[in-house]
């Protein structure tokens, strides 16, 4: 087995038990669930809810998109200092 495959189960594991539960009865796929796992564990509940609710998975594309705009948008608030919370005055 190759290095990235090996990397990719590994990181599996970062995923949320709804969505390793979809991955192990085969209604979303390996590569979608890699690209899942890089989702922050609050998105992978909505996610892990939507596809329950609509009875279909993301594409592997839709799940990178995701992946990297939940990247960027983490990156933006770190640079600019936004943390999310409200500072008490």
């Amino acid at each position: 087995m190759a290095v990235k495959q090996v990397q990719r189960y590994i990181r599996l594991n970062e995923l949320v038990p709804d969505l390793m539960t979809l991955m192990d009865n085969k209604k979303l796929g390996f590569t979608t669930a890699v690209e899942l796992s890089y989702i922050s564990k609050k998105n992978q509940n909505y996610i892990a809810v939507a596809i329950d609710s609509q009875q279909s998975s993301p594409s592997q594309a839709q799940a990178k998109r995701q992946s990297t705009a939940g990247n960027s948008l983490r990156s933006t608030r770190r640079k600019s200092g936004f943390t999310g919370q409200r500072r008490r005055t």
